[in-house]
């Protein structure tokens, strides 16, 4: 436990610099195409924080796939039998909507 402790609380802090690293660039960026060569703006820093957000945003997609089962075995509040069907269902679901698609 206690090298996974360690392993998470090294990947946020390294999230965290790159989250501030990210934003002071995005400034740096939005300000020099509004022509700002020395100092930023309000706009520029709202121009950062809609990059920033896009760019925290962005992995969001990926979670709308999950069902609600998903995790549930390693929560232990269910059954590998219970996600496992209702995965099935989603699938073919799925296979359903892309056949309706094409054809």
């Amino acid at each position: 436990m206690s090298a996974a402790s360690v392993m998470h609380s090294t990947a946020q802090q390294l999230g965290f610099g790159l989250g501030i690293a990210f934003g002071a660039v995005a400034l740096r960026t939005a300000a020099l195409f509004r022509g700002n060569h020395g100092l930023a703006t309000i706009t520029d820093f709202r121009v950062a924080f809609i990059l920033t957000a896009i760019l925290a945003l962005a992995p969001l997609p990926a979670y709308w796939r999950l069902v609600p089962t998903d995790g549930a075995e390693v929560s232990g509040r269910g059954g590998v039998k219970e996600s496992k069907a209702l995965t099935q269902v989603v699938l073919e679901r799925s296979d359903l909507v892309g056949e309706q698609k094409s054809g």
